[in-house]
C-alpha cells in the first residue's frame, strides 16, 4: 500500500504539469507576475478604489454588457493564454527534449501548462458570478450566458492559433522525411550512439536532468511516458525548435499590430473594445517582449532591462518623447506666460483686485434685482458646494439639485449666487445649470428627469483605459482640432469626447459662453479651482473676474502672498477665453493616472490636477467670496444659505496602533496622512463655517444632503463606473431621513 501511495508521489512529482508549474516559479518569476496583477485586479486589491475591476466584471461594448462585451473579453484572454504559452514555450521548450519527438509538440506543451490559467479562470468565474448576482442583479442565466460568452472567446482564440500552429510547427519526424536522401545516413549514426548507451545509463541521464519528466497529458488526455530523445540527432532537435520559435515571434507581433490599429481607430466607436480586453492584450504584448529579453540575453535580461528604465527616463528629458497634455483651446504656439512669484503678486494687485471686486458687485445688485424685497424681507442668498467622488459624486450630486429645486419650485437655482467643487460633484453642477438656463429661455426640457442624473452616471471608465492601452502607452500621434489650434489625441480627448456624447452635447461650450449670463445673474456664477502641483496654489477657472480670491480679503500686512490664480487673466495672451467648459471640468477632476495632469503655456510649465486636493468640498471657495462680500450681503439679504452635497460621508473610526508591524511602524505617518486626507479637510472645513458664520453676524444656515454609509464595504468606487447596487444605493439614499430632513429645511428656509 505504502509503495503503491510512494509510486503515486513520484509520478505526480515528475509529471510535466508540476515540473512546469516548478519551472516558472524557479527560473521566471517575472512572467508568472502577469498573472499575479490580473489575479490582483479581478479580486479587488489592485484599482479597486478606482473601479478597474470592473474593467473584466462588467465590460461594455457599445454602450452594453452582454454576451458579446463578454467574448470579447475571453478572446483577448485566449490571446493572453496563447501568449502566455507561446513565451514559455520559448524559454523552457528546450529543457524538455522529449517535445521534439511528439507529432505537435507545442500543442502537449500548452495542455501541460493549463495549472495557472485554469486556476485564474476558476478564480475569474467564482468571482464574476458573485459580482453579477450581487452588484448587477443579473439573473442566472444572464451570469451564465456571460460566462458562455468568456469561453467562446477563449475558444475562438486558441482554436486560431491551434490552426496556426497545426500547419506550420514541425516535429522531428517531419524534419527526417523532409530529407530522404540523408535518412539512411542519419539513421546509422543515431544507431550508433544509442548503442554507446545502456538502458539504465539513458534512464538515470533523464532522471537526474534539472526537471526530468516521466509523464504528460496526451492530446487525448490519457497519460503517457515521455520518450527518450538522446538517440536523435542534436541537430534535428535544434532545428525543431528553432522552426517552432520563429512561428510564435510571427504570433506574437499580431499582438503589437493589434493594439497600433485600434489606437489608430479609437475615434469609432465600433472599434472600442472594452478596456479589459485591451488590459489583456496590453500584458499579452508585455509579456512577449520580457520572454524574448529572457530568451536571447539569458542572464543579462535584467541588466539590459534596468538599462532599457534608465535609459527611457532620460529620454523623457527631452521634448519630444515627452509628451504632455494641454488645456484644450489654449493657444501653445505663442509666448508662454511668467510663471514666477512676483507676477503672480502683479496679477493680485490690490488695483486689479478691487476692479475685479466692482464687477462682482454688479452681479450682486443683478441678482438682487431679481427679488422684490423691503428690509424685513430680504432675499436669501444660496451658496452650492459640491464634493469629489468620481460618478457616485455626480449621480448623487445631480439628483439632489434636481429633487432640491423642483421642491422649492426652481428658488434653489435662481437664489443661488454662486456654485463651486470639486471633480464629479463640479460635473453636476455644470450639468444641471446648462439645463435649468436652456428651461429659463424657453427650451422645452424636462430638467428633472431622473434620465440626466443617469447621464452623468453613463459609463467613462472602459473608453479611458482603452485609450491607455492602445494610444498613450506609446506615443500619442493623431491630431484634432479646437479652433485654430491642434492637439494630440490621448485618454482626455477620448475622456471628453465620451462626456459629451454622454450628456447630448449640452456641455459643448466654453466657459466664457456664460459670461453675460453670469453678468446678468440669470444663472449662477461656476467657480472652479484645480490644483497647480508645482507651489500647490489654486487656479480659479470662471468666466467672471476673481483676482479677490487669490489671497485673504482684505490684505494683511502680515502676509499678502497669493495662493491662487485666476487663469482667464494669467493666461490671457495664450487664448485662455478659448477654454472649454468639459476641458475645465476634466482639469477640476484629475483622478491620478486615470486622466492626465494638465500643463498650461507658462514658463516653467504650470501642471494642474484635482482640485480635491485642496478643498474636496469648495467650502474654503465659499468662505473666500463671503469674507469679501460680507458687507454688502449683510446689508442686502436676509442671510446666507449653504448647500452642502457631500458623497461618501461616513464617521471615521479610530484606529488601535498599539499593536503595529514592521511595515506599519515604517509607513503609518505617510500612509495615514494620506487615509485622513479628506476628515483633516473637514477639520478644516468646520473652523471656516466658524468664521463665515460669525462675519454673517450668525446669519447662515448649511443645509447637508449626505451620502451616509456605515460600513467601508459599501463605500462606492471613486470611478467613472458604477454598478447597478451603486446606482441603486445612492439614489436610496435620498430617502434617508437625515435627507429628507434637509430638503424640508431648505423649504421652510425658502419659504416654500
Amino acid at each position: 500500500m505504502k509503495q503503491g501511495v510512494r509510486e503515486i508521489l513520484k509520478a505526480f512529482w515528475f509529471s510535466f504539469p508540476i515540473k512546469l508549474l516548478v519551472l516558472h516559479f524557479r527560473k521566471h518569476q517575472i512572467i508568472i507576475l502577469f498573472w499575479l496583477f490580473l489575479f490582483l485586479i479581478i479580486t479587488g486589491q489592485f484599482g479597486g478604489t478606482f473601479g478597474i475591476p470592473f474593467l473584466f466584471l462588467d465590460p461594455e461594448y457599445l454602450d452594453k454588457v452582454n454576451f458579446l462585451s463578454f467574448f470579447i473579453v475571453g478572446a483577448a484572454f485566449g490571446g493572453f493564454v496563447m501568449s502566455w504559452n507561446i513565451t514559455t514555450y520559448i524559454i523552457h521548450g528546450r529543457r524538455f527534449e522529449f517535445l521534439a519527438s511528439l507529432r505537435s509538440p507545442f500543442a502537449m506543451f500548452c495542455l501541460n501548462n493549463f495549472i495557472v490559467p485554469a486556476t485564474f479562470l476558476i478564480t475569474y468565474f467564482v468571482i464574476l458570478t458573485f459580482f453579477q448576482l450581487n452588484n448587477q442583479f443579473n439573473s442566472g442565466w444572464e451570469v451564465v450566458l456571460n460566462m458562455l460568452g468568456v469561453l467562446s472567446g477563449i475558444t475562438i482564440s486558441v482554436l486560431m492559433t491551434a490552426f496556426y500552429f497545426q500547419f506550420t510547427n514541425k516535429n522531428i519526424f517531419m524534419y527526417l522525411d523532409a530529407n530522404p536522401s540523408s535518412v539512411k545516413r542519419r539513421y546509422k549514426r543515431m544507431q550508433r550512439r544509442f548503442k554507446m548507451k545502456t538502458e539504465l545509463e539513458l534512464d538515470d541521464l533523464h532522471v537526474n536532468n534539472e526537471f526530468p519528466v516521466e509523464y504528460f497529458i496526451s492530446s487525448n488526455f490519457r497519460i503517457r511516458h515521455t520518450r527518450h530523445v538522446e538517440h536523435y540527432d542534436d541537430a534535428f532537435i535544434a532545428s525543431v525548435f528553432k522552426q517552432n520559435h520563429l512561428n510564435a515571434l510571427i504570433a506574437e507581433l499580431f499582438s503589437l499590430s493589434l493594439l497600433i490599429v485600434l489606437g489608430f481607430l479609437m475615434d469609432y466607436e465600433i472599434f472600442r473594445i472594452p478596456a479589459g480586453a485591451s488590459v489583456l492584450i496590453l500584458l499579452t504584448t508585455l509579456l512577449v517582449l520580457s520572454g524574448a529579453f529572457t530568451y536571447w540575453l539569458g542572464n543579462w535580461g535584467t541588466t539590459v532591462f534596468i538599462f532599457l528604465v534608465f535609459g527611457v527616463n532620460m529620454l523623457m528629458r527631452f521634448e519630444f518623447f515627452n509628451f504632455r497634455n494641454p488645456a484644450y483651446g489654449l493657444n501653445y504656439q505663442a509666448v508662454p506666460a511668467p510663471y514666477t512669484v512676483d507676477r503672480i503678486k502683479e496679477f493680485s494687485s490690490d488695483e486689479r483686485i478691487e476692479s475685479d471686486r466692482k464687477n462682482t458687485i454688479d452681479i450682486l445688485n443683478n441678482w438682487k434685482q431679481k427679488f422684490p424685497s423691503t428690509d424685513s424681507t430680504k432675499p436669501k442668498m444660496i451658496f452650492i458646494a459640491v464634493s469629489g467622488g468620481g460618478h457616485s459624486s455626480s449621480l448623487f450630486s445631480m439628483r439632489v439639485l434636481q429633487m432640491a429645486d423642483s421642491l422649492t419650485q426652481g428658488k434653489l437655482m435662481n437664489h443661488t449666487m454662486l456654485a463651486t467643487g470639486a471633480s464629479g460633484g463640479s460635473y453636476s453642477i455644470a450639468f444641471f445649470r446648462e439645463l435649468w438656463y436652456r428651461k429659463m429661455q424657453g427650451e422645452n426640457i424636462p430638467i428633472y428627469d431622473e434620465k440626466f442624473s443617469f447621464h452623468l452616471a453613463r459609463d467613462l471608465l472602459n473608453p479611458l483605459c482603452f485609450a491607455i492601452v492602445v494610444n498613450d502607452l506609446f506615443y500619442p500621434w493623431q491630431k484634432f482640432s479646437v479652433g485654430n489650434y491642434q492637439y494630440r489625441k490621448d485618454r482626455a480627448y477620448l475622456f471628453e469626447k465620451e462626456f459629451n456624447d454622454n450628456t447630448e452635447g449640452y456641455l459643448d461650450k466654453k466657459i466664457m459662453d456664460y459670461e453675460e449670463a453670469e453678468k446678468n445673474s440669470e444663472i449662477p456664477i461656476l467657480l472652479l479651482s484645480p490644483t497647480i502641483i508645482n507651489d500647490e496654489r489654486k487656479l480659479f477657472v470662471c468666466a467672471q473676474p476673481v483676482s479677490y480670491l487669490t489671497k485673504p480679503y482684505p490684505a494683511s500686512r502680515h502676509n499678502n502672498t497669493p495662493d491662487g490664480i485666476d487663469m482667464m487673466q494669467f493666461f490671457e495672451n495664450q487664448d485662455a477665453k478659448n477654454l472649454p467648459v468639459i476641458t475645465a471640468l476634466r482639469m477640476n477632476s484629475t483622478y491620478p493616472f486615470i486622466l492626465p495632469n494638465v500643463f498650461l503655456p507658462s514658463d516653467p510649465p504650470v501642471e494642474v490636477m484635482d482640485a480635491g486636493i485642496r478643498d474636496n468640498f469648495g467650502f474654503e471657495n465659499i468662505s473666500r467670496f463671503i469674507a469679501c462680500f460680507k458687507d454688502w450681503i449683510n446689508e442686502n439679504t436676509g442671510g446666507v444659505i449653504i448647500v452642502q452635497i457631500h458623497c461618501h460621508f461616513r464617521i471615521n473610526q479610530i484606529v488601535d496602533f498599539r499593536r503595529k508591524t514592521a511595515f506599519q511602524k515604517l509607513f503609518t505617518p505617510i500612509g495615514n496622512l494620506y487615509n485622513n486626507w479628506s476628515e483633516i479637510q473637514h477639520y478644516n472645513q468646520e473652523y471656516l463655517n466658524s468664521s463665515s458664520e460669525e462675519r454673517l453676524n450668525g446669519n447662515l444656515d448649511i443645509v447637508r444632503f449626505e451620502y451616509e454609509v456605515e460600513l467601508e464595504k459599501d463605500l462606492p468606487s471613486l470611478s467613472f463606473h458604477l454598478t447597478e447596487k451603486e446606482k441603486n444605493a445612492i439614489l436610496k439614499s435620498l430617502t434617508y431621513p437625515r435627507n429628507i430632513i434637509a430638503f424640508e429645511k431648505l423649504k421652510i428656509l425658502l419659504g416654500n
